[in-house]
């Protein structure tokens, strides 16, 4: 019975469904297909497996309004570019949560993406009875720090806290008066990756550097981020530059540090287009990392992934916009490309001190 209701529901949702997000969004420069690299099956070291349908999907729990939310399906739009099918899902309504999961298996998506713990944490109370039904289907938990023991599904965290690490690094370096702050919208485990990283970057560029640290408490109210923002300056007026990870709140803080003639800093997409005092955007390249998987996929290697995979500087994460680095000043864009080497052939410590237990395991 409820194969036959799941069934019905997805002939439905066939008639409703719509692909969300901007077709073309803007943003990195940097975030194009060929950056990504996808390795091919050894056909010698291993019996020809059978080929699979370029068809995914993504299950959302928001509207895909964010920047964050372009970014990630600029990754499916990639794909898409690439001849691949591809949906989305944009779940409101957690009552729904697992007829939505189900659907999109009795669809035919074998690949599917979850963005938002809340169903991921469904997909978990429901594994046993999902994966007997539908043992060929494939989950990626986007930039999810969720543990699990599924082997069927991935968490895979975008890590923010190398590319905030290299904007704390600018933040220092631009700064004339040696104080800079940080606005994120709640004080959770990714925020606490965000905040650090800043931190840790800003201090390695000079130890004596100040930062301030303030949250909107608001995931979508740019209100609160303005206030924030006029806040941090009152009570801090010597911070020059501001950096937010504060999701759509963070719109308030971008506008605010234009109206107060601030230097800023943005998050998850370039943002250099939402105000004049924005000279440098923390990126989550989600975009690739939802490229990358889902071609290895394609290629029968998800027995490599893991239940946890980080997609960071060393798996093809871009941590800032080219247009960014280019408008810095000659010395401090050196500085920049020399820390970038040093990441990528781990001469440079992120992690180091007191921030060696920010370091991921996996």
């Amino acid at each position: 019975m409820k194969k036959v209701l799941v069934g019905l529901l997805a002939l439905l949702l066939c008639f409703s469904f719509v692909a969300c997000g901007e077709k073309n969004p803007s943003g990195s420069e940097n975030s194009v297909p060929p950056e990504v690299e996808t390795s091919q099956p050894d056909d010698t070291a291993q019996p020809t497996l059978p080929d699979r349908d370029k068809k995914t999907c993504l299950i959302s729990d928001s509207s895909m309004a964010a920047d964050f939310d372009q970014v990630i399906w600029r990754g499916f739009t990639m794909l898409e570019a690439g001849g691949w099918n591809v949906k989305c899902i944009e779940a409101l309504d957690q009552a729904e949560y697992e007829e939505d999961i189900y659907a999109m298996a009795e669809a035919g998506y074998k690949l599917i993406y979850i963005k938002g713990d809340a169903i991921a944490s469904v997909l978990i109370d429901i594994a046993d009875s999902f994966h007997e039904m539908y043992p060929d289907v494939y989950f990626i938990l986007i930039d999810s720090y969720l543990d699990h023991d599924l082997e069927f599904a991935t968490a895979v965290p975008v890590d923010p806290y190398e590319s905030s690490f290299v904007g704390g690094f600018v933040a220092s370096l631009m700064s004339e008066t040696g104080n800079i702050g940080w606005i994120g919208h709640m004080d959770t485990i990714n925020l606490a990756r965000f905040r650090n990283g800043y931190t840790a970057g800003a201090k390695y560029a000079n130890p004596d550097t100040e930062v301030v640290i303030g949250f909107t408490g608001d995931f979508y109210d740019p209100i609160k981020g303005q206030e924030a923002t006029y806040a941090m300056n009152k009570n801090y007026p010597n911070v020059d530059i501001i950096a937010h990870a504060a999701y759509i709140s963070g719109n308030g803080v971008l506008s605010a540090c234009e109206e107060l003639g601030i230097p800023c800093i943005g998050c998850d997409n370039w943002q250099g287009d939402k105000g004049d005092t924005v000279f440098w955007s923390t990126l989550k390249s989600v975009d690739l990392m939802v490229y990358g998987t889902a071609n290895r996929w394609l290629n029968h290697e998800e027995t490599q992934f893991g239940t946890k995979m980080s997609f960071n500087i060393a798996a093809g994460s871009v941590p800032f916009d080219t247009r960014d680095l280019s408008a810095l000043p000659a010395d401090v864009q050196s500085k920049v490309e020399e820390l970038m080497a040093g990441i990528k052939d781990g001469s440079v410590d992120v992690f180091y001190g007191e921030y060696a237990e920010y370091k991921l395991d996996y």
